[in-house]
């Protein structure tokens, strides 16, 4: 393909993170420019993953991205689901880059090429890689704020700090 379109980007549509390693899709990114991950942060029926498929999945955007591959994450949802859609943007940004894109399609039909308010958010440079906190929470720190996600079924209380009190996530 790229002998019959040279300066064409290649990108896949093949992760399929329920795979165990070497066949969830990986193995191809020699021969292509890029990764979408469909079911991004969400399995395909829009039901939340379990943590360790979560971190998992996070981990091979993070591979991906690593690799200076283009990379799309993908989610689908109703339009007016904010938890979902917050959720969706949080492990986004644990693991983007300049060259990673964030999706929503909705799964109802006003939802074509929506702009979310959350998507002109600045928060500056990512300062590394997420951590695993030991409370089960990840975090992800940038220039200009946090991102706190928790992959549990549990709520758990998150301090923000004396200025801004706690918060549930």
């Amino acid at each position: 393909m790229r002998a019959a379109l040279p300066g064409v980007k290649f990108l896949i549509n093949s992760y399929t993170g329920g795979q165990p390693a070497g066949l969830r899709g990986l193995e191809y990114l020699p021969y292509t420019d890029g990764m979408s991950f469909e079911a991004f942060s969400m399995k395909a029926s829009t039901k939340f993953m379990d943590a360790g498929r979560w971190l998992q999945q996070l981990g091979d955007f993070a591979y991906v991205v690593a690799q200076g591959k283009l990379t799309i994450a993908m989610d689908y949802m109703q339009v007016g689901d904010l938890q979902r859609r917050m959720w969706s943007l949080a492990s986004y940004l644990l693991v983007n880059s300049q060259h990673s894109y964030h999706r929503i399609a909705g799964t109802n039909v006003q939802a074509d090429l929506q702009q979310y308010p959350e998507d002109q958010l600045d928060l500056g440079t990512s300062l590394g890689l997420p951590v695993a906190r030991l409370d089960g929470l990840t975090e992800g720190l940038y220039s200009g704020g946090k991102i706190v996600a928790n992959p549990n079924l549990t709520a758990k209380s998150y301090d923000l700090g004396a200025e801004r009190g706690s918060r549930w996530c």
